[in-house]
């Protein structure tokens, strides 16, 4: 007899139920937050799984516990949790949090407002950063209330953290801890190396402004399309997705900045060219989206030209992630093997 038939048979299915109800009877359900609490605490332990987080006891709950909590969490996106009134969690795969430590911290001893990092902790390949909540609004959800005065305000409070975090350079590319360049305006299925030269950024840009797939190159010889950028100024240390949606506004109105995932080092014009990589807000009018692009301007620079050949390139590199093939890999290398690459590429 099979497990199945076994369970529909009356006299165990009875057993099976009462055991059930008698397990159930000692829980309580908490329904706004969806998880089962234990009635009685084991010698009212944090480490006990199933009891309610309370965050005055963070740095006490053990690693296991602490994760639990975090995933029986509500979910404020796909990567973030609402761990407490005044605490979430944000999930990051091994190796990539380092990156975003270390941006924070820099960020923070430059004096740009961003979360507090209250603790981190890892489990298998999965590592979470809890930090601080910041009340108040994005700029997204705010900015078509703000008025031109207040977004004047605002934008000289943007633009001090850009003066600061432009002032740390450096002559290589990539996140501050691991050099890994992440920037979504240089994803194609190669990417660049670990501390890439600015030249090599150049070269990323020039190839997919002048990229034509096979299919639809002619016998002719295409018109190339020059990309300027001299004199070559040092990589700066980006932001990279200063978008309105990453941008908070307390209610002291101070700004705060949100998300460093993409942080680095990169060339000046990355930033404006970010600040506008969001769908627009459908109740957005044409005075808001004005008003934004003159908030970009003004807090990070004008940077028309290199927006466009970026806006340009990233629709070819998704369509055609291996397009570079031929410039980066050695010859006779497979396309997947992005170790075999030729000097500097």
């Amino acid at each position: 007899m099979s497990f199945c038939s076994l369970l529909w048979e009356p006299a165990l299915f009875e057993i099976i139920v009462q055991s059930l109800f008698e397990h159930l009877s000692e829980w309580k359900f908490d329904f706004r937050s969806c998880t089962s609490v234990q009635r009685e605490a084991q010698n009212d332990s944090v480490k006990m799984v199933g009891a309610e987080f309370d965050e005055k006891c963070l740095s006490q709950y053990d690693s296991a516990t602490l994760v639990s909590h975090i995933v029986e969490s509500c979910k404020l996106s796909l990567n973030v949790s609402l761990l407490s009134q005044n605490l979430v969690a944000k999930h990051y795969s091994r190796g990539k949090e380092v990156d975003v430590l270390e941006a924070m911290a820099r960020a923070g001893q430059l004096g740009i407002r961003v979360p507090c990092i209250r603790r981190t902790v890892e489990r298998d390949n999965d590592f979470y950063i809890i930090m601080e909540r910041i009340h108040g609004q994005t700029l997204e959800e705010a900015w078509k209330h703000l008025g031109w005065l207040t977004a004047l305000r605002l934008v000289f409070q943007l633009r001090r953290f850009m003066r600061r975090m432009r002032e740390v350079t450096s002559s290589a590319a990539g996140s501050l801890s691991t050099g890994m360049c992440r920037s979504f305006w240089l994803e194609d299925f190669y990417k660049l190396p670990c501390h890439a030269r600015p030249e090599a950024i150049l070269a990323f840009i020039r190839f997919w402004l002048n990229f034509v797939p096979l299919s639809r190159r002619k016998a002719s010889v295409q018109p190339k399309k020059e990309f300027r950028s001299k004199p070559q100024p040092p990589l700066v240390f980006t932001h990279h997705d200063l978008a309105p949606r990453n941008v908070v506004l307390d209610d002291k109105r101070r700004l705060w900045l949100l998300d460093w995932d993409y942080s680095g080092f990169y060339p000046i014009y990355f930033e404006y060219a970010s600040m506008h990589n969001f769908s627009v807000p459908e109740n957005w009018g044409w005075a808001d989206r004005l008003c934004w692009e003159i908030f970009s301007w003004i807090s990070v620079g004008c940077f028309s030209k290199q927006r466009k050949a970026l806006e340009e390139i990233r629709p070819r590199f998704t369509r055609f992630p291996l397009g570079r093939k031929n410039e980066v890999l050695l010859d006779g290398a497979p396309s997947n093997a992005v170790h075999l690459r030729k000097p500097g590429m």
